[in-house]
């Protein structure tokens, strides 16, 4: 617990800089939006853009990032070093009892009182589940906001929230051990959650309130199967779209070589 309680501690100043990174993502996402559009559009009327637009693009967009302070790296940064800790903990916990089996065995608490061993009562394994989705709901805005769409989003949430329920029969047969990491972690992401909702903290520390929805069709709430059938239809539209420009571009090929036969055919009957 202690150890944890430690790790957790050292990397703060990295979720609290994620915070940062993601709080500005999303104020500038509506800006990144319109700029993208302008990228497709261009690409599909002309095909390859010149390298002047180009550059003109990249720059337009790096402007874009400094003036919001943000980069879609930083995002990265945490997620990269904590998973590798995350892994390396739970795989050294699990492995644990057959090292120490007497130590372990008389370090537990309340009902756990033997961590070699799995939870008979399954409270460890509801507990660390309910722990879980109470953080998901306290970062539930922030996932949305920083989402491409208000139902991509949506169903990301439920996702997480499933997961959460999946959790208990899957992991039930672990070693307490691994719970008591869990649990303390979990706590921990919670309350470090619940202090950064709070409008004093993110204002000392430079973390952006969630924007508001800005209106249009993508802010319409829509069901998890809506946006498939969405995104689906949107690919094939897409298809349509090329097999049409792949039909025009064979059609133009044509229509160039029959001029070039009829030159042809011309330049020989004068001779």
């Amino acid at each position: 617990m202690i150890t944890t309680l430690g790790i957790r501690l050292a990397i703060v100043p990295l979720f609290v800089s994620a915070q940062r990174n993601s709080s500005r993502m999303a104020h500038m996402k509506p800006e990144m939006d319109v700029m993208k559009q302008k990228i497709d559009k261009m690409a599909a009327e002309g095909g390859n853009t010149d390298p002047e637009t180009t550059l003109r693009m990249q720059k337009q967009m790096q402007a874009l990032f400094r003036k919001y302070d943000c980069n879609p790296i930083k995002g990265l940064i945490l997620p990269v070093v904590q998973m590798p800790i995350f892994i390396g903990m739970f795989l050294g916990l699990r492995r644990m009892p057959e090292y120490y089996p007497a130590e372990l065995s008389r370090e537990g608490v309340l009902w756990f009182t033997d961590l070699t061993v799995a939870d008979p009562y399954l409270a460890l394994p509801v507990l660390s589940a309910l722990s879980f989705v109470a953080t998901i709901e306290l970062t539930k805005d922030t996932m949305l906001a920083n989402s491409p769409n208000p139902a991509q989003g949506k169903m990301f949430l439920n996702v997480f929230r499933g997961l959460g329920v999946v959790m208990v029969p899957a992991t039930m047969g672990f070693p307490a051990v691994i719970f008591v990491y869990w649990m303390t972690n979990n706590l921990f992401s919670f309350f470090l959650t619940a202090a950064m909702q709070m409008k004093g903290v993110r204002k000392r520390l430079g973390i952006w309130d969630p924007p508001k929805p800005t209106p249009g069709p993508d802010s319409e709430g829509k069901g998890v199967v809506e946006y498939m059938k969405h995104v689906m239809s949107q690919r094939e539209e897409a298809k349509d779209v090329e097999g049409e420009k792949e039909r025009i571009k064979k059609l133009n090929m044509e229509v160039d070589k029959r001029k070039r036969v009829r030159k042809s055919l011309g330049r020989a009957r004068r001779y």
